[in-house]
């Protein structure tokens, strides 16, 4: 079975997934007039919370369809989903900083803002929208559990980099130089954000190439 979205066929999805995709968009049925009552006070804590569950449902919306496809020019059709991640994380953070008006790295309990940011930092291959993400991750210091927003933007920044490396900003960036999927990983050791990935042609043969980094943390 294919999954279509916004009258583009996208690839097969197996049962299982199938399966998830229809339960997220029940809920999303559901959900919409509770989310719609709470537009009617957009500072208050139930809208930000709603505009926060709203945010995730787009987030798997993208990586249901998505997960087991070797092409990633298939997140070129959710460029709009990614928009939506990015001006919703903007007005929740801007929303945190009045309510609090704290100074300094925040814990964040619940979902958090950083994966969805992450995810468009490295899957959404516009060139502002990427940037911006990066950027609300590095300028909002926060961590979620396992997730810190300021080495996810390090890792995220440096995949941007090298996949912009001779790409001439005409269109999007081309399938040969974009990281491949499931190969990007990192870890922390000894001050230093390790970084493992695979860039390149999957169909090709010889065309992928393994990229590594030690970045920084300080």
């Amino acid at each position: 079975m294919s999954y279509t979205q916004s009258g583009v066929a996208l690839d097969p999805m197996d049962p299982e997934r199938v399966d998830l995709f229809w339960v997220c968009r029940q809920w999303a049925k559901a959900f919409k007039p509770y989310f719609e009552e709470t537009k009617l006070d957009r500072t208050s804590q139930r809208y930000l919370g709603a505009l926060q569950l709203d945010m995730y449902f787009r987030m798997f919306e993208i990586l249901i369809p998505t997960s087991s496809s070797q092409n990633e020019t298939i997140y070129d059709d959710f460029i709009q989903h990614f928009r939506y991640i990015v001006s919703s994380s903007r007005h929740l953070i801007e929303r945190s900083k009045t309510r609090e008006g704290l100074i300094g790295p925040k814990v964040q309990f619940g979902m958090g803002l950083i994966m969805p940011l992450y995810i468009t930092a490295i899957k959404c291959r516009d060139y502002s929208l990427r940037r911006e993400a990066i950027a609300l991750l590095q300028n909002s210091p926060c961590r979620n559990g396992v997730w810190d927003s300021v080495i996810v933007a390090k890792v995220a920044a440096w995949v941007v980099t090298i996949e912009e490396d001779g790409w001439d900003y005409d269109g999007c960036v081309p399938e040969e130089l974009r990281i491949r999927g499931g190969s990007l990983t990192f870890y922390i050791r000894s001050g230093w954000v390790i970084v493992n990935c695979l860039q390149g042609l999957v169909s090709t043969f010889g065309r992928l190439r393994k990229r590594t980094a030690d970045l920084s943390i300080s």
